[in-house]
């Protein structure tokens, strides 16, 4: 069964700390080639989009996950209902489902 992490849940265990040594050896990670970021994709509809990220981080983490998420057609709206699922690398089930508001604010500014 997969681990469900609400955005209240992310929030109490997400701090920038945790986040600045994650993107740093992720970071590391890219360069030594043992991760893959995908661009994003983007999915015009009436009135918005669909956005979808995707990577890879093997190691001792051998895991990849999707970032889906929707937006208005107008940049004066945040996005909202981020969602990522995170699976294990080495046999594709689905560990977690995170709401990811907070995640992919906090893991912008730790990559900055």
């Amino acid at each position: 069964m997969a681990l469900l992490l609400k955005e209240e849940d992310v929030r109490k265990l997400l701090t920038m700390d945790v986040a600045l040594a994650a993107m740093e050896d992720l970071f590391r990670q890219r360069g030594n080639g043992n991760a893959i970021v995908r661009p994003r994709t983007r999915m015009a509809m009436p009135g918005g989009s669909n956005n979808l990220m995707a990577g890879w981080v093997g190691g001792r983490v051998n895991a990849y996950g999707l970032k889906v998420y929707g937006g208005p057609r107008s940049g004066t709206t945040r996005p909202m209902g981020m969602i990522v699922l995170l699976y294990d690398g080495s046999n594709g089930v689905l560990l977690s489902v995170l709401e990811a508001n907070h995640l992919g604010r906090v893991r912008t500014g730790a990559a900055s």
